[in-house]
């Protein structure tokens, strides 16, 4: 059967999986595909479920599998909509890479080309803001704010001052209220005058 796909692609990517919603929920790691299926002669296939083997690449042609998943597509008037993801998880780490194409093999068809760019739908871009602490953005590129190198959490602008209950810190740490240390503080040029105090 030579099969041919005209893509209503409606990727509603989820784009941010590790995010969490405001009630508290994990995003479905599901992937939206609308699309329509035709023969050779650019009619609509017959009515039936196709087996069809979608796949996520690191390129548009070639390149390493990342994902793959075998689904029961049920068409209607060549017509289908599908959720990926419903049987083999799709990692958020799949979405580190900077380019990934979707692939589509219908029965013994060969896969079909091109295949088709995953793109991010318009509000993912609020996901690269963090709603939460469960999920923060780093900085890096010159952007300033907090960069998590795995090793530690650091401010990526040195000049650039913390403050806590408070908006205008002096000090690269300006505390508005009372810390408690529950171990050693360490402190270094600490003068006779100094207005840091020791309980015990």
């Amino acid at each position: 059967m030579k099969t041919s796909l005209t893509f209503t692609f409606a990727l509603a990517l989820l784009c941010l999986l590790t995010a969490f919603t405001a009630v508290g929920q994990e995003v479905p790691q599901l992937i939206n595909a609308q699309g329509m299926l035709t023969d050779a002669a650019g009619d609509p296939v017959a009515d039936a479920a196709y087996s069809v083997v979608f796949s996520i690449y690191n390129d548009s042609s070639g390149g390493t599998t990342l994902w793959q998943e075998t689904v029961a597509v049920n068409v209607l008037n060549g017509l289908f909509s599908i959720s990926l993801g419903e049987s083999v998880t799709i990692p958020d780490s799949l979405f580190n890479n900077t380019g990934l194409w979707l692939g589509m093999k219908v029965e013994t068809d060969p896969e079909m080309t091109p295949r088709q760019r995953l793109t991010t739908s318009p509000y993912a871009f609020r996901a690269r803001v963090a709603d939460s602490a469960r999920v923060a953005g780093s900085g890096g590129g010159g952007g300033g704010g907090w960069v998590d190198d795995g090793t530690v959490i650091r401010l990526e602008t040195a000049t650039d001052s913390v403050g806590i209950g408070t908006t205008s810190p002096t000090q690269m740490l300006e505390v508005a209220g009372n810390v408690k240390v529950a171990d050693t503080l360490f402190a270094s040029n600490v003068s006779s005058n100094s207005p840091l105090r020791l309980q015990t």
